[in-house]
């Protein structure tokens, strides 16, 4: 078996055995006198490296859940500088909702992930345009434009507006193909096209 492969293997193993372990922790959590007697602390910075590692996203549903609980039971002034919530949206919530938009043939799916994904960049949560760009966000939110609903393309005008106020995403934007759907979109003059245009104009055509 070739290196990458037993890699892989290895990264695909653990991913199993953290999630099952994360998910009865979650389920260990339920119960008062375990809360007593647990290190809250310890777990939790276990789990936040976790969190960031490169297990498999599908692995760490569990992981997250498991964070927030413990988040909560850690008390207000855990980390302030820091929060649980904002890792969790940026290491699970984020990837899992471009994931969704790739790989899921559901229209209703793609448009929740889409509208889901602009809530959290509406919110201007911290790095959260970074997220969607790093995880290769850009290429599926131009897709939508093309072959998604009215709701979910205007979720992902907004998104894509966002992400191209940083000029270092404005190749991958045009590279997705983006420039002639906002053309079209603009010439149609549908309910879409005021926010077409408005991106069409930030990126440098």
């Amino acid at each position: 078996m070739q290196k990458p492969e037993l890699y892989a293997l290895e990264v695909e193993e653990a991913g199993h055995a953290i999630s099952a372990a994360s998910r009865l922790l979650t389920r260990l959590l339920d119960f008062e006198q375990f809360c007593h007697k647990v290190n809250a602390s310890h777990f939790t910075k276990l789990l936040r490296k976790v969190l960031k590692s490169d297990i498999p996203l599908y692995h760490k549903d569990w992981v997250a859940a498991c964070l927030v609980k413990l988040s909560y039971l850690s008390g207000p002034n855990f980390d302030n500088d820091n929060p649980i919530n904002l890792e969790v949206t940026l290491y699970e919530t984020i990837p899992r909702l471009i994931e969704q938009m790739k790989t899921s043939y559901s229209r209703e799916v793609e448009e929740a992930s889409v509208v889901e994904l602009n809530r959290i960049i509406s919110e201007e949560v911290v790095n959260s345009t970074r997220a969607v760009a790093a995880e290769g966000g850009i290429f599926p939110l131009v897709k939508v434009l093309e072959n998604g609903s009215e709701r979910a393309v205007e979720a992902a005008l907004a998104i894509l507006y966002n992400l191209s106020m940083e000029s270092e995403n404005h190749a991958a934007i045009i590279a997705a193909g983006s420039v002639p759907i906002l053309r079209r979109l603009v010439l149609a003059q549908g309910s879409h096209w005021m926010r077409a245009l408005r991106l069409l104009r930030t990126l440098p055509t």
